[in-house]
């Protein structure tokens, strides 16, 4: 079998403190997924069929769900709802994760991770 070498899309990088939060594995693996859409950015806007096509075979639709709420809750990502013409298109799901006190952006620049904290009124309105 031949090797071959990875391509930077063939990879993503998590910050280690995301290993440590109490979330369920649905939860986790929607993260990675999303981090997965996130080139160059903190940023990314899959549809929700792109996303399931990121997760293990025979994953329902309301599992995603119920894991983009969780990772709301505990402040791993934040969701901007965005509209075309009246109609709901895919939403925009920026990642954060926790250091310390602080929740911080994550800009997945490969093969570096770059952190942002985020501003205090940002921090607000996360959990703490």
């Amino acid at each position: 079998m031949k090797k071959q070498r990875w391509r930077a899309r063939d990879y993503v990088v998590i910050p280690r403190s995301l290993l440590t939060q109490k979330i369920s594995p649905s939860a986790l693996r929607l993260w990675i997924a999303l981090a997965s859409y996130c080139y160059d950015s903190d940023s990314c806007f899959p549809s929700n069929r792109a996303i399931m096509e990121r997760m293990p075979p025979g994953t329902a639709l309301n599992t995603v769900k119920s894991a983009k709420r969780e990772l709301e809750e505990q402040g791993l990502i934040r969701r901007e709802r965005r509209f075309d013409k009246g109609r709901e298109t895919s939403s925009v799901y920026i990642l954060l994760y926790l250091r310390g006190l602080n929740y911080w952006r994550v800009t997945i620049r490969l093969p570096l991770v770059i952190t942002r904290r985020l501003p205090p009124r940002v921090m607000a309105t996360l959990p703490h």
